[in-house]
């Protein structure tokens, strides 16, 4: 019998299959499921907008501009990253300027240590994920995918917790609009809270990763779901 999401009376959880496939990070993709979409779709190398450039000068920052005032230097840090310890760039623009989000450091910071940031990830997603009642299987694997960078592209926040509640409400927009009920004015109400709670922790992604994933999340799991039942 499959367990049912705390609070809920009629979904069915999600199940470990649908929390480690490649694509469940809906926008975020990882770094393999962009190779494999660069593989079989576009044929030609994504670019950046002029309204990328703009955004993404405003809302990240260099590493030489994070880690002032701090004891990693930003060689020390770069060390890190190649060593599978911190996660990758969010954007690399065409000159080679690495981008990273602001709260770059903040999940290093709460775990104290490089040593001990593995284990605190992956404990903070584990209490995080059992407090929706959803499998803690997924939580390593999540490691990896925050290790690629790609969740600093779409959350506001890049935390374990932010994570895991994204992918419970792209489950549970989807698993809602599977059987629609337009007419019903509590399955609307329920699924504007759902939609606005997703687009409150994700950021408005570019045209740039648009183009290197054939859309994003906002796009599918807000923009459209917005235009087709909540307008």
């Amino acid at each position: 019998m499959s367990r049912m999401v705390k609070g809920d009376t009629d979904m069915p959880a999600l199940s470990v299959a649908m929390l480690t496939r490649p694509e469940s990070i809906g926008g975020c993709r990882t770094v393999a499921r962009v190779r494999s979409h660069f593989m079989t779709g576009p044929t030609t190398e994504p670019t950046y907008s002029s309204n990328d450039l703009a955004y993404l000068r405003a809302e990240y920052r260099m590493l030489e501009d994070l880690c002032v005032d701090r004891s990693d230097s930003p060689e020390k840090t770069r060390d890190a990253i190649a060593a599978g310890r911190l996660p990758q760039p969010t954007y690399v623009l065409p000159e080679g300027i690495e981008l990273f989000p602001p709260d770059f450091f903040a999940l290093l910071d709460s775990a104290g240590s490089l040593a001990e940031l593995s284990n605190h990830f992956t404990d903070r997603h584990r209490q995080a994920a059992t407090a929706v009642d959803i499998p803690t299987s997924a939580s390593e694997h999540e490691w990896t995918n925050y290790l690629s960078g790609l969740y600093g592209a779409c959350l506001r926040q890049v935390t374990p917790e932010a994570m895991v509640a994204k992918e419970q409400l792209i489950w549970r927009i989807e698993t809602m609009t599977a059987a629609a009920r337009p007419d019903d004015d509590a399955w609307v109400t329920e699924l504007r809270e759902a939609v606005d709670a997703l687009d409150a922790i994700e950021r408005p992604f570019t045209d740039y990763d648009r183009q290197r994933w054939g859309g994003t999340s906002r796009d599918s799991h807000i923009t459209a779901v917005r235009e087709k039942y909540l307008s």
